[in-house]
């Protein structure tokens, strides 16, 4: 586990290192983690906490999530898919 504290440079490189380790799936908790981990690697993330999930397009169908969770709830698996 990696606490990248809301710090997006952070966030990246710890997405970046666990992907280059040989994860094949990313677990997220929040927002900006969530946000940084889908720009920067190209394994599935499952997210939870993640706010305002319409306004960060996470909340469409579709979206690029392999997992996703309400703002304040546990990951659930996604309907769309």
């Amino acid at each position: 586990m990696i606490n990248a504290a809301a710090d997006r440079t952070r966030a990246a490189d710890a997405a970046q290192e666990l992907q280059r380790q040989g994860a094949r799936l990313l677990t997220t908790l929040g927002t900006i983690p969530t946000l940084t981990a889908l720009e920067v690697i190209q394994i599935p993330v499952v997210y939870c906490k993640v706010g305002a999930l319409d306004a960060t397009g996470l909340g469409r169908p579709g979206g690029p999530s392999v997992g996703r969770g309400p703002a304040a709830g546990s990951s659930a698996g996604n309907p769309h898919n």
